[in-house]
């Protein structure tokens, strides 16, 4: 389908928080409000095919991961409460990447579903965006270390939940960060995240696409993706009754995206 987007996250995340052919709202955090299609009477199962990428510090330096180094150095800034210049340097044992294999396929299943298409339609009513997670990245035993700018002496080791920093309500989430001083105005910083934690999603985009049923035949309704809406605002007539959704390459270039890398 073109080119895959990854969207970083707000923070690393267990492998038990996410799930392949979910429909999420949030790309930066996808607990936020989201549909699981394994929960359907069906009980779709959906095709993983799990691979080791290569060392994360050999990731970083390729082009299309400028963005990443970004986001982690603002996200060690938040959990290490100082302003990171930039990372000396990223380690990880491993790098996986876990992936839907057949997208396409998976989305005719689910969107045929009526619990699907109600949580799509109640999602469009609130001015939601909708995504597909295709993939995601997962970090082993990260150990990140980055140069700081402060003035502070010393040294140390706190062990503290994410939950505590970021916004995270993860309390399940223990990261373990350390600081050295060199100097009065620099100093070495490094955060460890023990396990494998999910660090990106790879998504594509649902596309909202009204029709008016009285403008196509019937036909026009046996793709799986289009239908008439159920949910309707009680007294409103809408000239357009019905919804196509479909699966398109989001462009929306933000702070939390990158093609793959």
């Amino acid at each position: 389908m073109g080119k895959t987007m990854i969207s970083l996250l707000s923070f690393p995340l267990p492998l038990d928080a996410l799930g392949l052919g979910r429909l999420i709202h949030d790309r930066t955090d996808p607990r936020k409000g989201f549909f699981d299609p394994t929960i359907l009477p069906t009980k779709p199962k959906p095709d993983v095919s799990p691979s080791d990428i290569h060392n994360f510090a050999d990731m970083v330096k390729s082009t299309h991961a400028v963005d990443l180094e970004a986001s982690l150095t603002r996200f060690a800034s938040a959990f290490l409460r100082t302003k990171a210049k930039s990372f000396d340097e990223l380690k990880s044992c491993l790098v996986k990447e876990y992936i839907l294999s057949n997208a396409d396929s998976w989305y005719d299943t689910i969107i045929s579903e009526e619990a699907t298409r109600r949580w799509i339609e109640r999602s469009k009513m609130r001015g939601k965006d909708v995504y597909l997670v295709t993939g995601y990245r997962t970090l082993l035993d990260a150990a990140l270390s980055t140069s700081s700018s402060s003035g502070v002496h010393g040294g140390g080791t706190a062990h503290l939940p994410v939950g505590a920093l970021a916004g995270n309500p993860d309390d399940s989430l223990d990261i373990k960060g350390k600081a050295q001083v060199d100097s009065a105005k620099s100093h070495n910083l490094t955060m460890l995240v023990p396990g494998e934690r999910v660090f990106a999603v790879q998504y594509l985009k649902i596309k909202f696409k009204p029709f008016s049923s009285d403008k196509v035949d019937s036909s026009y309704l046996a793709s799986h993706n289009r239908w008439i809406e159920m949910l309707t605002v009680r007294g409103e007539e809408a000239e357009n009754d019905g919804l196509e959704a479909v699966l398109v390459e989001d462009f929306d270039d933000g702070d939390d995206t990158c093609y793959t890398f």
